[in-house]
């Protein structure tokens, strides 16, 4: 992951400060959705409330990074940011569930301008695009400074006299000020040079794209968005330990990003998805055995390990794509599926309980399957077609 752009670097980093408060509303996103929802089984509505605001937002966040530079784009991200930890504390003061809501959708804009960012990759290698994988696992391991400072930032409320979980949305304002101030510093960056789209065979390569991250973000924010709501208010675990499977989780998601980016272009674009698949199986023989801490906390990891090789290679498809608002409608559809997924969890959860949620996760996983076996059908009658 060495020798990229510097520019690079300080923006993966000013980009896990922009989203250090995007882990704290994951954790406690369906908490306080409990405690302030006029119907448990809108509990989940704030969490989605966010992931719609990203879906909503996407295509304007790539239209600003394409026309702007990622600079505009930071400053709206961070106005997003402020806005939002605005809403959620005035949310906890006055105890609304529809302030809360607000928070969480101003959030969700704001999180649509942090993860159009990594595309700023292709503005710095135009002219490298087989380093584009490295260059995004880079960004993908701001996530680790977010995963440790997010979650940690809901057990300290004794520093203001803000009601619970207020204190941390102060301080991750701070944060994003901080890294706004970072990120304005740097140097314009260098004329786009266009990319030559490599051959995805005979999918498209949009399409591929699309499936795939679609894949990786659906299922993992299923499963995800009920896991607190399951291990907390329905089977007992405590608040810290709740919190830790969440911290691992997120963590899990980000760490191999040390080595996802060599590994995509180690074992290419097919291999690296199967990879992913077979991770996303192994979540569902710990989750799908028990609800002791050891079967949340294993299948949340091999979760987060999953969804980073699936979506780090979905990524590399979408930054690779010449249509230049291609990145935008990716990460639209892609945060839609997320939004519809973490709506339904709570449905599922309250009315099927914790089981089914897997189930209907496992059953999320065919699409992708039936594409890459299509995929490997056409491939492999094209190749004795050529011998013939």
């Amino acid at each position: 992951m060495l020798h990229l752009p510097r520019p690079l670097y300080v923006l993966a980093f000013a980009g896990a400060l922009l989203m250090a408060g995007m882990p704290m509303a994951l954790l406690i996103g369906g908490i306080v959705g409990v405690q302030l929802a006029p119907s448990p089984a809108l509990a989940t509505l704030p969490l989605a409330a966010m992931v719609i605001g990203v879906a909503a937002f996407a295509l304007p966040a790539s239209k600003i990074l394409d026309k702007g530079g990622y600079k505009q784009l930071f400053l709206c991200g961070t106005l997003m940011c402020l806005g939002g930890n605005g809403f959620a504390i005035a949310a906890l003061i006055q105890q609304s569930f529809y302030l809360w809501l607000s928070a969480m959708l101003c959030l969700g804009f704001a999180s649509a301008c942090a993860q159009q960012l990594r595309f700023s990759s292709r503005l710095f290698l135009s002219d490298q695009p087989h380093r584009i994988p490295v260059a995004l696992s880079v960004f993908m391991l701001g996530g680790i400074l977010a995963a440790i400072v997010g979650p940690e930032l809901t057990m300290h409320n004794e520093i203001t006299a803000l009601p619970q979980y207020g204190t941390g949305f102060v301080i991750v304002s701070g944060m994003q000020l901080m890294a706004l101030a970072l990120v304005l510093f740097l140097p314009a960056a260098p004329s786009l040079k266009p990319i030559v789209q490599q051959h995805a065979g005979p999918i498209n390569q949009g399409v591929l794209a699309v499936v795939v991250s679609v894949t990786a973000y659906g299922i993992m924010s299923f499963v995800m968005t009920a896991t607190p709501i399951s291990m907390h208010e329905h089977h007992g675990h405590t608040m810290a330990n709740t919190k830790s499977v969440i911290q691992w989780h997120i963590l899990a998601m980000f760490i191999p990003s040390f080595f996802t980016g060599r590994l995509i272009q180690w074992l290419g674009i097919d291999k690296s998805l199967i990879l992913g698949i077979i991770f996303y199986l192994a979540v569902f023989t710990f989750t799908l055995s028990g609800v002791n801490l050891n079967h949340y906390a294993t299948g949340l990891i091999l979760l987060g390990i999953g969804w980073n090789i699936l979506f780090t290679t979905g990524s590399t498809l979408a930054a690779q794509h010449t249509n230049p608002n291609f990145k935008g409608k990716h990460d639209m559809l892609v945060f839609s599926i997320q939004a519809i997924s973490s709506l339904s969890a709570g449905a599922v959860l309250y009315q099927l309980h914790w089981q089914a949620v897997q189930w209907v996760a496992i059953a999320g996983l065919l699409p992708l399957v039936a594409v890459l076996l299509y995929k490997f059908v056409i491939e492999v009658k094209a190749k004795q077609s050529a011998a013939g």
